[in-house]
C-alpha cells in the first residue's frame, strides 16, 4: 500500500507540494483520494502560505494519473476523485502547477484546476483514457473546459494523443514555457512577485472570478458589490 505520495512544506510564505511517487511517474493509487483532499485543505488554512506549488518528484513526470496496476476504480471511489483538485475546496489562494516530463490523465486534471501553469518546453499533456476504453471523469468540476477551448478538449478525449507545452502556451493554458531545469525557479519566481502583493485583494479577486463563472451578469454585479463591501471594512 502507498502510504503519503504527497510531501508539503512551506518556504518564504510558498507552499511547495510534490507528488512523490517517481517510480510510477508519479501516478497515485486508491489513498491518492483521500490523501490529497487533506493536503489542499492543509494549504487553504495554513496561516503560513500565502500562495502553493505543486509539482512532481523527478522530471519524467508532474503526474500520469491514476495507477491502473492499482485495479479498476468502483464507483464510490471515482465519485471520490473530484476532491484530489483544488477547485473542490473553496481556495482563494494561488495555485502554480510546475510541470515537468508527463502530465497526462488525473495528472493533467490537477493541473489544469490550479491557476497559473509553468511547464518545461518538452513536457507533453494528454487524455489517454480512449486508448483504454476508460471513461474520464476530468471534466467534474469542470476547470479543463474552462480552461481549454472545446475542440482541444474533445481531440484529446477522442484521439488520445498527447499534445506539446507550446501548442499549449498558444493557447493559453500554459503562463511560462522553459527548459527542464528552470521549471522549479520561475515558479516561484511568480509565486514571490504574488506574495509581495496584497493578499485580501488577490483572494478576494480569486473568489469573484471563479464564482461568477456559473453567474448571469446581474448575479455577478450583486456579488461583486457585497465583496467591495466586505474589502471596504477591512
Amino acid at each position: 500500500i502507498l502510504m503519503g505520495m504527497v510531501n508539503y512544506e512551506i518556504k518564504e510564505e510558498i507552499a511547495l507540494i510534490t507528488l512523490n511517487r517517481p517510480e510510477r511517474l508519479n501516478a497515485y493509487d486508491k489513498t491518492f483520494f483521500d490523501e490529497m483532499p487533506k493536503i489542499w485543505k492543509q494549504f487553504r488554512d495554513d496561516k503560513n502560505a500565502k500562495v502553493a506549488i505543486i509539482t512532481g518528484a523527478e522530471e519524467k513526470a508532474f503526474c500520469v494519473g491514476y495507477d491502473l496496476k492499482g485495479g479498476e476504480l468502483s464507483l464510490d471511489e471515482l465519485k471520490k476523485s473530484p476532491m484530489i483538485v483544488p477547485t473542490s475546496h473553496n481556495i482563494w489562494k494561488p495555485i502554480i502547477a510546475a510541470v515537468r516530463g508527463y502530465c497526462v490523465a488525473g495528472g493533467f486534471w490537477i493541473a489544469s484546476s490550479c491557476d497559473l501553469r509553468v511547464a518545461a518546453a518538452n513536457s507533453e499533456f494528454g487524455i489517454p483514457e480512449a486508448k483504454s476504453n476508460i471513461f474520464s471523469v476530468l471534466n467534474v468540476p469542470d476547470p479543463m473546459y474552462h480552461n481549454l477551448p472545446p475542440a482541444i478538449v474533445l481531440e484529446l478525449a477522442f484521439v488520445g494523443d498527447r499534445i506539446s507545452a507550446r501548442r499549449l502556451y498558444e493557447i493559453g493554458f500554459l503562463n511560462r514555457v522553459v527548459p527542464s531545469e528552470n521549471v522549479m525557479e520561475t515558479a516561484i519566481e511568480l509565486a514571490r512577485k504574488i506574495c509581495i502583493n496584497g493578499q485580501l485583494s488577490i483572494k478576494m479577486g480569486k473568489e469573484l472570478f471563479y464564482k461568477s463563472k456559473d453567474m448571469n451578469r446581474a448575479q455577478i454585479e450583486d456579488l461583486n458589490w457585497k465583496m467591495q463591501e466586505e474589502f471596504l471594512k477591512r
